[in-house]
């Protein structure tokens, strides 16, 4: 069992409070590619945002709502951005894909929009932060 993302890693760039950042220029902007020999489902889940060098870290929100020092993100499949990403499992965390085939039809696209805080401490001016998105496969049901 394997996947891969065409796309790897993202920078958002300087970002203002209350902001929504859409990662690429479309809804389908990540290709997830089932390179196994089963049918997948891949789960989504992410962290806080760690500043590099202050304690000004944001705290990724599991309900999908931005807040002060509290940043969320939403995936996609479609186009309706309503996968919340989180980071702590709870109730399991939200799935990606459901039953990704491992035939020639084994790729889904998927996208993801980054809710800014509403506000931001005042020493966290200009601070880089950086964060995990992990996507994880396991066996369809």
């Amino acid at each position: 069992m394997a996947i891969t993302n065409s796309q790897n890693t993202w920078d958002v760039g300087i970002v203002t409070t209350s902001a929504t950042v859409k990662w690429g220029s479309s809804d389908t902007y990540s290709t997830l590619t089932n390179t196994g020999t089963v049918n997948v489902d891949v789960t989504i889940q992410g962290t806080d945002l760690v500043a590099t060098n202050t304690t000004h870290n944001w705290v990724l929100a599991d309900d999908g709502d931005a807040g002060s020092e509290t940043y969320a993100l939403k995936a996609t499949i479609t186009d309706s951005y309503g996968i919340i990403v989180k980071k702590t499992e709870g109730g399991g965390f939200n799935n990606l894909v459901s039953g990704l085939a491992h035939t020639e039809s084994n790729t889904a696209t998927w996208s993801m929009e980054f809710y800014t805080p509403t506000a931001f401490n005042a020493g966290d001016d200009g601070e880089p932060k950086s964060g995990t998105v992990t996507l994880v496969a396991s066996v369809a049901a």
